[in-house]
């Protein structure tokens, strides 16, 4: 965890009023089976898994997401302006997702994904095409993709 304090100075008429603002940054190792939301009634949440720790503030929220059975580092800010920045794609930050797989992975599924496949949005039934034109394999059963919107 971290905490750190910035300043902010703001002109109104002839006087200059500086603000001083404290945010937390806590990074949790996120495991299989719990989600990224605030609360669940099918799973464990990772604000659940936080809130039986000392880093826990109730302001705190997840920088992006990871999927139920998805393992991996995830920030959590109090930073409003820091989480709006790293997730809106307005400022272009890229991302690097690393997959292993239990199989070996081919040159022939590479390119598949690479064309793209479609996937069913669980919220709308719609059907879309994600292509993963960045995909690069690194081992027979390791792949890494670097996503910037």
């Amino acid at each position: 965890t971290h905490t750190h304090t910035h300043a902010r100075t703001h002109t109104t008429g002839d006087r200059d009023r500086t603000t001083w603002k404290t945010h937390d940054h806590v990074l949790f190792n996120k495991p299989r089976g719990c989600i990224t939301a605030q609360w669940s009634n099918k799973h464990q949440t990772v604000v659940e898994f936080l809130q039986k720790t000392p880093y826990f503030k109730p302001r705190l929220r997840p920088v992006g997401r990871l999927d139920l059975d998805t393992t991996g580092l995830l920030l959590f800010t109090t930073d409003g302006e820091l989480l709006h920045r790293l997730t809106h794609p307005d400022w272009h930050v890229s991302k690097r997702y690393h997959v292993e797989t239990m199989h070996p992975v081919t040159e022939n599924m590479i390119a598949s994904l690479r064309q793209g496949v479609e996937l069913k949005d669980p919220r709308s039934g719609r059907l879309r095409l994600a292509a993963a034109s960045d995909l690069q394999r690194i081992s027979d059963t390791r792949v890494v993709r670097t996503h910037c919107r």
